[in-house]
């Protein structure tokens, strides 16, 4: 088993999703306001990064989705898309692993 930096090992979600988000330049306060909807490459930023969540094991879809502003079935559906875009768009699935990659030592 891989190990993980002190991003992983201190799991804070919110430092997590900080440092991704910079990564990706996605503004969280900005596509975390309820009223606001996430659309194009904002929303495929705002998946990965939920996936990237998700994916840690850490967290409930409810407590991604509040990070979000979304509901947990949000969470799952973000989840169950963006893990068959990965399966067909070699591109957005060599995105993830880069990024995913940086969180690792």
């Amino acid at each position: 088993m891989p190990q993980h930096n002190s991003l992983f090992r201190e799991f804070d979600p919110e430092r997590l999703l900080k440092k991704a988000a910079e990564i990706l330049k996605y503004d969280v306060e900005r596509g975390g306001n309820k009223g606001i909807r996430s659309r194009g490459n904002e929303k495929e930023k705002r998946d990965m990064l939920i996936y990237l969540l998700w994916e840690t094991g850490r967290l409930s879809n409810r407590e991604i989705g509040d990070l979000f502003g979304l509901t947990y079935s949000m969470i799952s559906r973000s989840v169950k898309v963006t893990r068959g875009r990965m399966n067909n768009e070699k591109k957005l699935k060599e995105q993830y692993q880069s990024i995913n990659s940086l969180f690792k030592v």
